[in-house]
C-alpha cells in the first residue's frame, strides 16, 4: 500500500492583502467575515486526514470562482484533489445561500425610489442612464470543440464558454 504524500498549503495569514485581493479577490477582513459567517456549517469534524478548514474551502472557492479555471487548476494550486475542490465548492455555496448571507449583501430594488436611487447612481459614476443593476460573468474553460474550435477560444488563449449567473427572487407588490 503506497503512503500518502501530504503538500503544504497556503499559509493565508502569509499573504498580504494585495495579494489575497489578486489571487482571491478579497481582503483579509472580508475574509475573515465570510469564514465567520459560515465555519458552524463548514468546520470539518474531525482533524484526520488532512481535513479542509473552514477558511481553506472559502478559499479554494474563491479562487474558483475568481478565475473560472477548472477545478483540477484549483486543487493543484491548493494542493487538494478535484473532488475536493468540487465538494468545497459546492458546501461553501451552499451554505452563502442558505444562510441567507447574499442576501444580506447583494439586494435588487423593489420600490420605484429604489430603482430612481440606482439609476442616478450608475449615471452618476459613468454618465450611463437607466441602468438599475449590474451583473458579471466569468469564463467556464471547456475542452476543445471538434466543431467550430477557434469561436471558443477566449481573449486569454484557452478555451471556454462565457457565462452569466443572477438570482433573482420576484417580489409582487400590491398598491393601496
Amino acid at each position: 500500500m503506497a503512503v500518502r504524500e501530504y503538500r503544504e498549503r497556503i499559509d493565508i495569514a502569509q499573504l498580504t492583502n494585495d495579494d489575497l485581493y489578486k489571487r482571491y479577490r478579497v481582503n483579509h477582513a472580508t475574509l475573515a467575515y465570510i469564514i465567520a459567517q459560515l465555519d458552524a456549517a463548514l468546520a470539518p469534524n474531525t482533524d484526520r486526514s488532512h481535513s479542509l478548514s473552514t477558511g481553506y474551502k472559502v478559499l479554494i472557492t474563491l479562487r474558483y470562482l475568481a478565475t473560472g479555471v477548472i477545478q483540477l487548476n484549483t486543487g493543484d494550486l491548493h494542493s487538494v484533489a478535484q473532488s475536493s475542490v468540487s465538494r468545497a465548492v459546492s458546501q461553501t455555496l451552499d451554505e452563502l445561500s442558505s444562510q441567507n448571507v447574499v442576501r444580506r449583501h447583494i439586494r435588487f430594488p423593489t420600490t420605484i425610489e429604489s430603482l430612481n436611487r440606482n439609476k442616478q447612481g450608475f449615471f452618476h459614476i459613468a454618465r450611463f442612464p437607466n441602468v438599475i443593476g449590474v451583473i458579471d460573468g466569468t469564463h467556464v474553460q471547456i475542452q476543445a470543440p471538434s466543431i467550430d474550435e477557434p469561436m471558443y477560444v477566449n481573449r486569454m488563449g484557452y478555451h471556454s464558454i462565457n457565462t452569466q449567473v443572477m438570482f433573482l427572487k420576484i417580489v409582487k407588490y400590491v398598491t393601496k
